[in-house]
Parts: C-alpha cells; structure tokens; sequence
C-alpha cells in the first residue's frame, strides 16, 4: 500500500540522475518498498516528455485518464513483492509549472487518500543549469538565444525563492527536503542523500543502495567542441526523441571526458559576461533562498575564466579529432544523412563534419573548402546570385582571368536559382578546383546566401563581386591586396566603378563622383568612418577586406540587412581607415531586375517598398555603436521619412498602396519623434 508520495522538483541534471538511479537500482529500491513506475522511467530516458503519465496535465484528457493512470500504477505496485508503500514521481521540472504540480497532488489525493505527499527541490547553480541544458540536448545554442531564455521566458533556469515558497504552501514546511550541492562535492552525492533522506531511508539503507557512488553518464558537462559537433549532425536543428539524435549521443558522451583522456576546450560553453549576468538577475531570489534555508548563501561564486573567447566554429583537426573518438557504427549512422545532401547544399561546418565522418570510416572525399592539391588561399572572392544565368559566366570569367601572386579561393552562393544559373556554377567548379559552389535549396531572399559566404570565407582578406557584376582589371585583386599590405592601418579598400545601364549605355558613369579636381589627381586617398556613416561611397564590387571574420561569424552579425553592403563596409571601417585607389577596375551592372534599379528612376516608390528596411539597418547601427553616431544616422532617418511622406501624400492611393508613414512610425518611435522634430525647426526657421 502506498503511504508516501515523493514528489520531484529540479533541474534536468538532477532528474537525469533520478532516472538512471531508479533504472540501475529499481530491484534494490523495491527491497526497500519505493516504486518508480516503469512508463515514468521510460517517458525520461526517452526524451519524450510531452507523453506518459505527466504529460496528460493541462489536457483535456486529464480529467478521466490521470486518475486512470495512477490507479493502474497502484495495481501494479500492489502486485510487486514485497509491496511498495513509497511512489516516487518525477516525470516533469514543476518549478516552472506549479499549476500542474497542484493538480498532479489533487489527483493523487484522490486514488492514494492516506499517502503522506513530499517534495524533493533539487538546487543547481542556474548558469550550470543552462550549460547542463545544452548537454543533454548536444546543442551548443549561440548566446543571444540563451540570453532570450532567460530575459524573456526563464524556461531553464529556476527561481529557488518562487519555487520554495509554492512548495512550503503546497505540502508544508515539513515536507520540502532540499538538496543544495555544497563547494567541492559531487553534485550527484547531494541529489542521492536528499533522496534517500525524502524517501525515508536509514544511513544503512543508502549504504545498501550505493547510491552516493552511482555516478551517470548524463552528469557530464561536454566541451563546446564536441556539442557543435553534435549539433551540426542534427539535420532538424531541434532536439529529436528516441530512437533519435539525442538518445544516440548521450551513449558518445562519456568519450569526450577528461576521464576518457580527452583534451577538450577548458572554456565553459556560455562565458564568464553571460554567466555572471545569469547569476546577476537571480542574485536577490537565491539569497531570500537561502535565508528560508537558514544558509549563509545558495551558491559560491561562478569560476572566473580570465581567457575565455566565444565559439568561432570547428575546424577540420579538431572535427577529425571528435570524429575518431565515435564507435563505428554510430559514426555510420551519422554520416548517412550527409552522403544524401549533396555537398552544394551544406554549409561550412557541415562540410567539415562531413569530410571528418568520411575520413575516419576511410570512404571518397567530398568536395572540401579547400582542395588538397592547392596552397592555402589567401584573399577569398565571394559572389551571391540569384537567376543570373544571363550574366554569372561574365562574372566567374572576370574573377578566373585574376592574376596574382598569391592562391586564391572563389565561394560562389547561389539563392535557389531555377533559371540555370546553378548549372552554369557546377560546370565552372568542375574545371576550377578552387571554386567553392554552396546552394540555397529554397530563396532566403539574401540571408542565406550572405550567412554562406561569410561563415566559409576565412582568409586574410575577402573581396566580393556580385554574380550581375564584373571586374574589368586583371590586376584588381593584386592592387587592392598590395595596398592593404603596404597599409595597415586601413581595414578596407575600394575603387572608382563603371555603373553600366543595360538598354541605355548614354547613361554609364563613373562611381563614386568624388568632385576631384584634375590637379588635385592622386593614385590614392583615405577616408575615415565617419564619411561612410554619411554616405555610402564604396560600391561592392570594388571593396577589399581585411577580414574582420576570419574566425567565423559573431552571434550579433545581422546577415538579413538592407543595405547589406553598406552594413559590411561600416563594422570593417570601425577596424581602421579606409583607402581608395583612383582607378577603375569594375562594372556595376544596373538592370530592370536588380535590386536598387529604382534608386535613379524612382527613389521615392523604392523608398516606399525599402524604408522600413533601411530604418531597420540604421538602428541597428546606432546600438552597435552605443549611440556615439546617432546625430547622423537619424539625419539619414529623416530622409527615408521624407521620402515616404511624399510617396503616402502623392502617390499611394493612386497607386492602391498602404501608407508607409504608420508603419515606420509604429517600428521606429525614437527616429519618426527626431523628424517631426526637425520639421518643427524646420518650420521655424526665419525665411
């Protein structure tokens, strides 16, 4: 007969625990009259925790089915021998669902009337929370979506002082047993002692047990390493149920410890800003918290880690490395996903993974980033297209007739063309070993192709030709890398452009019209941030970086900007001056279908479809800069303003558009108040 119920309330470490512990030591714990229902058991192992007998609360079939289910599981203990007479539950995190909790009480109230209800509260320091959260999903998240986590819907990370309050209320003070790991002692002996103490048992009995020795596999911080490479081989990009992803690597797990004799990355997965800041915004509840415990303090301090740096990716050594340490057959298992993505279709990291999978089983090379037989490039071409079958072989000609005295690597990203443009690409990469093809399947409208480009590109420098554009100098590339070797203080380079009209070659001009006096001529000049803040100069086909991104992509990098370029021009220029050479060396190629074909035939319906966009890149400058340009990006606000208000007063209705004005008023406050100010002044001014 039950007479107790234990009630689990924790982190998902604790309950790994709690689960491998009833797993491995059901038959001993029954001896002692504990039962932990086989489905609740399963339900845990599995991952599925939307199914099994908690996963029916909050449903419309809690009702009749959860009653149902307990009493199956009172039968099922009353046909044990000897006969349970404790139930220990701990199918859900209820510190986050404390209205569950109260009707999972309810209900058993109802099938188990004389049963005695306690609750087991497992602490964990919250940034150790989130870092063990990560682990047992094998997902290294990126630090804005764990910083989302906790400002916005604190899904992980517990507040100790909310939860112990519900509790005391729910079961009395009496039957909350707290288990607060102490500095220095193995986390899992806390949970196993503060079991066995709710549970019950004497000091033999957990002897008997050999609980505060049973050490599972699912308390294992991994290095960041090994989770991006667990992460990259989840094609879902979600954590998968059994007989899934992570089912499957938590028996990989214990390979990458310093036990196993493995070396990984001694840096934590969230960082010491991000872990301090966690700490920070649960300092006031852990410290009502642990005055309710009569303690002194909850937790000891996080681990200062003086040379931490963020994730930057994996390289082919160290993907070899995680590679190699895999069983066979489950390193089988995960390459077979990549052998069915063609290689155009993968992106950096996944290739990397791919060719560390192939290596290790000894099977053909894919196509890789860069090609044995070549030396490490030193300037990568990047081009994005999207149906230019008519121009990207005058493109992909103009960057191989390059001559330089260095390697070079040309990526080109293509936008889920369906004009055969992707044709025209693969025959080219065919011939050209250094040519790198990667494919959207579906358009991204210009992210995905941008997120492509950037994250393979890891050279010292990177020049970009869009696939409508076209260099004209063979010697382009070699002049622009000579100056920014004989120069380094500027970040970035650029030259005078052919703007060519298709359809109207009276119209071609030169880019930019710098106002130049002829006697004033130089080879080259110098500009600073400031003047790119105040226009952007530089058009893309004729900039060279020096990559500020050599080690991948930061988490704040916006890859869906519009402009773009001016955007990528902008965070190198923050590195140091920019140099312009007096010479042209480009076309750009304007034409009915390219993107900015409106800015010089009518400015004011591009700024009605782009406005909004282009307020969206501002403000994103003026954070990342901390509102030290703010006077001159909200002059350039003004005049998308402007514009749009002409477009809504001239034009819109007449055109069967929505006003533009509400909605740039609606997304960007700060900037609409700053023009209707400067009309103000505007208006006041004497005439």
């Amino acid at each position: 007969m039950i007479e107790r119920i234990v009630f689990y309330i924790g982190t998902l470490s604790a309950k790994a625990f709690l689960s491998e512990l009833c797993a491995d030591k059901a038959l001993a714990l029954r001896q002692q009259g504990i039962y932990y229902p086989d489905n609740l058991r399963a339900v845990i192992q599995s991952g599925k925790y939307d199914q099994g007998l908690l996963g029916i609360l909050g449903t419309e079939a809690e009702a009749h089915v959860l009653p149902h289910h307990l009493r199956t599981v009172d039968d099922e203990a009353r046909g044990l021998s000897p006969s349970p007479h404790i139930l220990h539950l701990s199918g859900q995190m209820f510190y986050n669902s404390t209205d569950r909790l109260t009707r999972l009480q309810a209900a058993c109230r109802s099938v188990f009337p004389q049963a005695k209800q306690c609750a087991l509260l497992c602490f964990a320091r919250q940034d150790l929370v989130l870092e063990c959260w990560m682990c047992l999903l094998f997902q290294l998240y990126p630090q804005p979506t764990v910083a989302c986590w906790l400002s916005q819907y604190r899904v992980v990370a517990p507040d100790y002082e909310r939860c112990l309050r519900f509790l005391c209320d729910a079961f009395g003070h009496d039957a909350v047993y707290c288990a607060v790991p102490e500095p220095g002692v193995h986390v899992n002996q806390t949970y196993a002692g503060t079991l066995c103490e709710a549970l019950g048992l004497t000091a033999a009995q957990i002897e008997e047990l050999g609980v505060h020795s049973f050490s599972p596999k699912h308390d294992i911080l991994l290095p960041r390493e090994a989770l991006a490479f667990a992460s990259i081989t989840n094609f879902e990009r979600k954590p998968p149920a059994t007989p899934g992803l992570l089912d499957r690597w938590s028996f990989q797990a214990h390979k990458f410890t310093p036990e196993s004799g493995y070396i990984g990355s001694p840096h934590s997965l969230m960082g010491p800003k991000l872990r301090s800041e966690v700490l920070e915004s649960f300092a006031g509840s852990n410290a009502v918290a642990a005055e309710m415990l009569g303690l002194p303090r909850l937790f000891s301090n996080s681990e200062p880690e003086p040379d931490w740096e963020p994730w930057t990716g994996l390289n082919a050594d160290v993907a070899f490395k995680i590679a190699e340490r895999l069983d066979t057959e489950f390193a089988q298992g995960l390459l077979e996903p990549f052998e069915k993505l063609p290689t155009r279709y993968q992106t950096r990291d996944q290739r990397i993974v791919h060719q560390a999978l192939r290596d290790v089983l000894d099977t053909p090379s894919v196509t890789p980033l860069i090609h044995p037989r070549l030396e490490e490039p030193k300037l990568s071409v990047l081009t994005s297209t999207y149906n230019h079958a008519a121009y990207i072989a005058e493109c992909i000609e103009s960057v191989l007739a390059q001559q330089t005295n260095f390697p070079i690597q040309y990526i080109i990203a293509d936008d889920g063309s369906d004009d055969g443009t992707q044709d025209i690409i693969l025959d080219y990469a065919a011939k050209y070993p250094h040519i790198v093809p990667v494919f959207q399947k579906t358009r991204s409208y210009g992210s995905g192709n941008v997120r492509n480009l950037f994250d393979m590109a890891r050279t010292e420098y990177v020049a970009i030709c869009e696939g409508d554009d076209y260099y004209t100098d063979p010697a382009k590339l070699q002049t622009q890398v000579d100056f920014l070797e004989a120069n380094p203080d500027c970040a970035l380079c650029f030259h005078l452009t052919r703007v060519k009209y298709e359809g109207d070659p009276k119209r071609e001009r030169i880019h930019p019209q710098l106002d130049i006096p002829p006697h004033e001529a130089r080879p080259f000049y110098y500009f600073r941030l400031e003047d790119l803040l105040r226009k952007n100069i530089i058009q893309t086909n004729s900039v060279m970086y020096r990559w500020r991104f050599r080690n991948g992509l930061p988490d704040w990098f916006r890859t869906n900007l519009l402009p773009g370029d001016w955007y990528w021009h902008i965070l190198h220029a923050e590195q140091g001056e920019i140099g312009f050479i007096n010479k042209i060396m480009s076309v750009y190629r304007r034409h009915e279908k390219s993107l900015y074909y409106l800015v010089e035939t009518d400015l004011m319906k591009l700024r009605a479809q782009t406005g909004l966009r282009e307020l969206e890149v501002l403000d994103v400058l003026n954070k990342h800069f901390n509102r030290k340009y703010e006077s001159t990006l909200l002059d350039l606000a003004n005049s998308v303003f402007s514009d749009c208000v002409l477009y809504d007063n001239q034009r819109a209705e007449k055109e069967g558009s929505e006003p533009v004005l509400p909605k740039l008023c609606e997304n960007y406050p700060e900037m609409a108040q700053h023009f209707l100010q400067s009309l103000k002044k505007a208006s006041n001014v004497p005439k």
